[in-house]
């Protein structure tokens, strides 16, 4: 509490009792972590230890959150940009979070055939810094049953792609989003 006087001694309690170590709470604040995440991410954790299941309303454990929240706070104080934007944009969905960097392995060969940067319940966010290149990906990612089994929208994250890659993008029915705020406005929209 004496490192961030400004987060509520209540926050921290309860990132504590639902079983995040204080190193680990130490480093969700540090990652930017608001209050309304805290809370976002305590409601998750309580509906799972409520939950017969033992899952939140997403369908994952405690431990699968507690390493979702734990994976997003590493990577938004990531070295590198790309990551540090992933964690992010990780971070602002931490309520609708389904998987963060997760490889998508083909279970006849073993072979990793994509990775999903960040998966809500209703979409799959590319995210890059790049300004170009990532049409392929995408589409790989909105087509391949084996990494979007459930069909879900693919959209791209990218602030610094130009106005240009909307229509090339828009003509697969892939939005191209820069900024948090339409990214709220597409994701609410769906």
């Amino acid at each position: 509490m004496h490192e961030f006087p400004d987060v509520s001694p209540d926050d921290i309690k309860g990132l504590l009792l639902t079983g995040f170590s204080a190193d680990e709470v130490r480093a969700i604040l540090k990652a930017g972590f608001t209050y309304a995440h805290s809370q976002a991410i305590l409601n998750r954790i309580r509906i799972a230890q409520r939950d017969p299941h033992g899952a939140d309303r997403l369908g994952l454990t405690v431990v699968q959150v507690r390493d979702l929240v734990n994976r997003v706070s590493v990577a938004v104080t990531s070295s590198r940009e790309e990551r540090r934007l992933e964690g992010r944009v990780a971070r602002v969905l931490i309520g609708d979070l389904v998987s963060f960097n997760r490889k998508i392995v083909d279970l006849a060969t073993g072979d990793v055939i994509g990775e999903i940067d960040v998966e809500t319940s209703n979409a799959i966010i590319e995210v890059t810094t790049d300004k170009n290149d990532k049409l392929e990906q995408v589409l790989r990612e909105k087509n391949d049953e084996r990494i979007n089994p459930q069909g879900k929208p693919v959209v791209l994250c990218a602030p610094n792609y130009s106005r240009a890659a909307d229509a090339q993008f828009g003509s697969y029915g892939i939005p191209v989003i820069r900024t948090f705020k339409d990214l709220f406005d597409y994701l609410r929209r769906l």
